[in-house]
């Protein structure tokens, strides 16, 4: 009987400290008296964040839930959500936007094998996983590297940021941390 946006501030938030005025969540309106907030790209009714707030729940979702030494999340629930659950084997579903085939998991997209047997992406850490919402605003952690990377923008009308090139990217970010040769 509460809002998911009130349960999100007290139970992860406000714990993780994420600052109230840099965050808002919208909501189609109220249901039998509760107030139902959308999801990611719901029809300017998701949530609205900063790029420092976004980046702490990356944070917490980095450290499997914890946060500071307190549990907010389990742990398995994290390893689970952000794991691929929709199989490479599946058919592509007519009319779909998006492939999640061996790569999607509860809302995060995961470096999986997809269904043409290549990681998604290729440059990047196997354990890679990624929140990715409207206007080429993405979020990727990397367990590997003991980082998160948030990119926000408001340019998806005039360019995609393709999983390829988000590659490279993770790629170089990644020869310039370890000293790598190109190609690895």
């Amino acid at each position: 009987g509460e809002p998911m946006r009130d349960v999100f501030k007290r139970r992860i938030a406000d714990p993780i400290g994420m600052d109230p005025n840099e965050w808002r969540w919208g909501d189609f309106g109220r249901i039998d008296g509760v107030t139902v907030n959308g999801g990611s790209g719901n029809s300017d009714n998701h949530i609205f964040i900063s790029s420092r707030q976004i980046a702490r729940l990356g944070l917490l979702f980095l450290h499997r839930g914890n946060w500071n030494g307190k549990q907010l999340i389990s742990a398995k629930w994290v390893d689970e959500a952000t794991k691929p659950q929709v199989s490479a084997a599946l058919p592509l579903w007519p009319d779909s936007g998006a492939d999640g085939r061996g790569t999607y998991g509860f809302n995060w997209w995961a470096n999986g094998v997809k269904a043409d047997g290549q990681r998604k992406w290729p440059g990047a850490p196997a354990g890679t996983y990624a929140a990715s919402g409207y206007n080429n605003n993405d979020m990727f952690i990397i367990p590997e590297w003991n980082m998160v990377i948030v990119r926000l923008g408001l340019d998806e009308g005039q360019r995609q940021i393709t999983d390829a090139v988000y590659s490279t990217f993770i790629e170089m970010v990644g020869r310039a941390i370890t000293d790598l040769p190109a190609g690895r």
